[in-house]
């Protein structure tokens, strides 16, 4: 299938926070068992160009497909099926879009411009690495993972010539930020989490992901210690030894909800063995986890949620001009498909025009030398090999 045909059979079907409420995202938000029970219907129903993204807030079927209205009654059906939602409900908070529109929307969403949080790396090299695993498993041939590779081109353009993946409009971005500001490089920071707390459990997931150096993570909750997921080249200690952990760490992330379990004592005592290296604190927990007499103190630097949130607040503007940027970017190279496309079309039809005259007059010459020649019949047998020859070109040139 060329890419023209690929445009022209483009359904995108999902539910994201354009479409339908939090509420439902919540509840059509897979397990690991459900999102394989998906991936088997999908496989047995014989759609071959797929893509299925499933992450927090969305899930979205890609496919190539003659009948969008099939589809969507098939990824309806299914999710009624797995989540036990009434059809009307699934049907009311859905989405699809067709050819151009859904081209359009592939690049908005695989740059993130259409996600919740727009310049979440995190979310753009997770579709990488949704499309790449696909990819492996043969999900899709050539015409749909064309339209998807110019995506994430593009996207890597738009993270080398604009900013929208340097503006953090997250308050985990805010805090990866300020902690490039204090330590410089992560690689080598060691990070302490302390749950069970939402904040902490982000910030132990994005940290791991982008491999901001070393991780420890302990928590008085004896669930959530076994429920964190984390690497081997990461660890887990016992909330008893937190006081001794703190002396090594350069980053502490609490999460605890405990109020005021990280005292100014505490500190003190970590500090005295750390030769003047800065520490790097964000409070979590509302109330707060730590004293706010640590603050105070040499080479502490201490963040709550509020300081996060207002960083997040002062850069909208920034991050405005980075998303017109990226969308300029988006456009031409949109563009420059369906010009690419048009400008083939039109060197087709004119190559065809050009056959069939230089065809008339190949024809015109046979019979004219057909009429003062003695053997008619081999110069005609000439030209059925001369024509034979040419629809051989034309059917190459046309695969």
């Amino acid at each position: 299938m060329n890419l023209k045909d690929s445009i022209s059979h483009l359904v995108v079907i999902g539910a994201n926070h354009r479409s339908s409420s939090l509420k439902f995202r919540e509840r059509i938000t897979l397990s690991g068992s459900e999102l394989r029970i998906l991936l088997k219907k999908i496989e047995l129903s014989g759609i071959k160009n797929h893509l299925l993204i499933s992450e927090d807030d969305r899930i979205e079927f890609i496919c190539l497909h003659h009948s969008p209205k099939y589809i969507f009654n098939f990824i309806s059906s299914s999710l009624v099926e797995i989540t036990g939602l009434s059809t009307k409900e699934v049907v009311k908070n859905l989405f699809i879009l067709e050819k151009k529109k859904a081209l359009h929307h592939i690049f908005y969403l695989t740059s993130t411009i259409d996600n919740l949080i727009s310049g979440d790396f995190q979310f753009f090299l997770s579709i990488k690495n949704t499309f790449l695993k696909a990819k492996k498993l043969h999900s899709f041939d050539s015409s749909l993972g064309k339209i998807i590779e110019r995506a994430i081109i593009t996207t890597d353009v738009i993270q080398k010539k604009t900013k929208l993946f340097e503006i953090p409009m997250s308050i985990v971005r805010a805090a990866e930020q300020i902690a490039k500001e204090i330590h410089g490089d992560l690689s080598g920071c060691i990070s302490l989490f302390i749950g069970p707390g939402k904040m902490a459990e982000m910030l132990v997931r994005h940290f791991q992901d982008l491999n901001l150096g070393k991780i420890i993570v302990t928590s008085a909750s004896a669930r959530w210690m076994e429920k964190i997921s984390i690497s081997s080249a990461n660890k887990k200690i016992p909330f008893d030894n937190l006081e001794q952990a703190l002396a090594k760490v350069d980053i502490l992330i609490t999460g605890a909800g405990n109020e005021r379990i990280i005292t100014e004592e505490i500190i003190k005592s970590a500090l005295s063995g750390r030769k003047a290296k800065p520490l790097f604190i964000i409070d979590g927990s509302v109330p707060g986890d730590v004293e706010v007499g640590v603050s105070r103190l040499e080479d502490v630097f201490l963040y709550d949620l509020n300081d996060l949130e207002q960083i997040v607040i002062d850069n909208r503007f920034e991050n405005n001009i980075a998303i017109g940027e990226a969308k300029r970017l988006i456009e031409e190279e949109i563009s420059l498909i369906l010009t690419d496309i048009d400008k083939n079309n039109s060197l087709s039809k004119d190559q065809e025009q050009f056959d069939d005259l230089d065809l008339e007059k190949s024809k015109r010459d046979v019979l004219r030398r057909a009429k003062v020649n003695a053997k008619p019949v081999a110069i005609i047998n000439d030209f059925i090999k001369e024509l034979k020859k040419r629809n051989l070109i034309k059917k190459e040139r046309n695969n």
